[in-house]
């Protein structure tokens, strides 16, 4: 099975896995546009904006959007830009996570020749969906839904044990575990020190749908960036520990380049709140792809 498998070439298999992304990738748009309005995920989808069921033939991914010209075919109102880049990114992150889990160390990377996934691409390909999705919904809605975080974990830890054990690592679940409470607990502080200095007297803001908790206290940061980041960091614990750190420098430093715009249209009188779980989602994949040579080149520097 696995010579045969071997037989096509690699290409092959990256079209298939961002094949599959696409799919996904449709599914999430469902899923982000429905969850915060509590609408069930099951029936066909509709044009918001004339309540047109949409056929088969106008929901392939990227491809009807191209031929649609991103318009409605009844109303001829504009689809959001959101639909095709939720299944373009998702086609791109399901092939990164299969090129990163072919480069992984000899300890956890397949044998040589070999095209078939490891155990590991499951884990990068769960923490992308769980990503996108979350990121998505608060870009759009402005809640990092626990419907989707909290299975999300469950089944992240399910999944980790099992490639941990089958690994003849166990060790590496306390490692998960570690990176999970650094990274939660590192953003819970730092959100309680700025809201002692800074938001002293000022009631939380709680966000509305099932995103934060609603006993959440002034911290200036969501308790739902809290929970997103302990489950990136429970995946990132299970390489290395340090990836979280990784995660939440390059999470910050998005974030604060992406906030210089809405800063200036604030001395313009217009004020916006940033939303930060997408920040820390591209921090938690630059972490995991990227960051043992991220490190390194840091470490270089210092000498």
């Amino acid at each position: 099975m696995e010579n045969h498998m071997s037989a096509y070439p690699i290409w092959f298999y990256y079209l298939a896995v961002a094949g599959f992304g696409l799919i996904f990738g449709s599914f999430f748009n469902v899923v982000i546009y429905r969850l915060p309005k509590d609408v069930p995920l099951g029936g066909h989808s509709s044009c918001p904006e004339c309540g047109m069921t949409i056929r088969w033939y106008d929901n392939v991914p990227l491809l009807s959007y191209a031929i649609l010209k991103g318009r409605c075919r009844g109303c001829r109102k504009p689809i959001s830009l959101r639909y095709p880049l939720v299944e373009a990114m998702t086609a791109s992150l399901f092939a990164l996570a299969y090129w990163w889990s072919r480069g992984l160390t000899p300890t956890h990377a397949m044998p040589p020749g070999r095209h078939a996934v490891t155990p590991e691409f499951f884990i990068g390909l769960l923490m992308v969906c769980v990503l996108i999705i979350v990121s998505a919904v608060d870009f759009t809605d402005g809640i990092v839904p626990n419907r989707i975080v909290y299975p999300g974990l469950i089944a992240m830890i399910a999944l980790v044990t099992g490639v941990a054990l089958y690994r003849g690592q166990p060790g590496r679940i306390g490692l998960s575990l570690a990176g999970g409470a650094i990274g939660g607990g590192f953003l819970l502080a730092a959100g309680l020190i700025y809201g002692a200095i800074f938001l002293r007297g000022k009631p939380a803001e709680v966000e509305d749908g099932d995103g934060d908790d609603e006993n959440a206290i002034p911290t200036g940061i969501g308790m739902g960036d809290v929970k997103l980041i302990a489950f990136s960091g429970f995946v990132l614990g299970y390489f290395h520990w340090y990836l979280v750190t990784v995660q939440l420098f390059v999470g910050f430093l998005l974030g604060a380049l992406a906030s210089v715009p809405l800063l200036v249209l604030a001395r313009k009188g217009r004020q916006d709140k940033l939303p930060f779980a997408p920040f820390l989602s591209a921090g938690a994949v630059i972490a995991l792809v990227w960051g043992k040579q991220l490190v390194d080149i840091y470490l270089k520097l210092l000498r």
